[in-house]
């Protein structure tokens, strides 16, 4: 049987980690049995995949999309960014999707400000 890219994704954090998928499962407030039928092909609802991103501290769209591992390694490594926009970077990485929504709205009205 195929693994879906989202169960291959949640091992790769698992193991980048030190976790294991049904501890994870349970972490979040799930039955161990919730990571036995995502190995099966089952992919979690919106609410979980939600909970899964933020424990992981990435995006829905990382822990379901492309492989993480080769996303890391294409992913350019703020070239030519000041030390305090790096750091601001990796802030930005850790948050959720709706996180960053809001941090952008925040900084439009910021730079409307000048």
């Amino acid at each position: 049987m195929e693994l879906t890219t989202f169960y291959k994704n949640f091992v790769s954090l698992c193991t980048k980690n030190g976790l294991n998928p049904s501890g994870v499962a349970k972490a979040i407030g799930l039955s161990n049995a919730a990571a036995t039928g995502w190995k099966k092909g089952k992919m979690p609802n919106d609410t979980t995949r939600e909970k899964l991103a933020n424990y992981f501290h990435v995006t829905v769209a990382d822990l379901i999309g492309d492989d993480c591992a080769e996303k890391e390694a294409a992913a350019p490594k703020d070239v030519g960014l000041s030390p305090m926009e790096s750091q601001l970077m990796e802030y930005v990485r850790t948050l959720t999707d709706d996180q960053k929504k809001m941090l952008l709205a925040q900084l439009q009205a910021l730079k409307n400000q000048e």
